[in-house]
């Protein structure tokens, strides 16, 4: 699989618009989405902990855009949709100089 395509399409701008259930609403505060995503994550790890990528590509399931991927597959797409969530929140909410 070419994974800078892939990194490629994922940090094109679509122009879709996220649900209301899945924006934040007002009162955001920077710290605590820092906080969940961070959360998310190392929930993610703890569940991957011990598993080999060999492990991991033995399961698959279907993405909209790409097609069949592999679980690994599914990691690097979360990994780089979890950082440009980082990053939109130090873009929007800069750490004061």
């Amino acid at each position: 699989r070419d994974y800078a395509q892939i990194q490629k399409v994922m940090q094109a701008p679509v122009g879709i618009k996220n649900p209301d259930s899945v924006s934040p609403q007002t009162g955001f505060d920077k710290e605590k989405a820092v906080t969940s995503l961070r959360r998310s994550m190392d929930r993610m790890l703890k569940t991957l902990d011990g598993k080999t990528p060999d492990v991991l590509r033995t399961r698959a399931m279907d993405h909209a855009i790409f097609g069949k991927m592999n679980l690994l597959e599914w990691l690097f797409i979360l990994a780089l949709h979890e950082n440009q969530h980082l990053t939109a929140v130090e873009r929007k909410y800069p750490k004061p100089s």
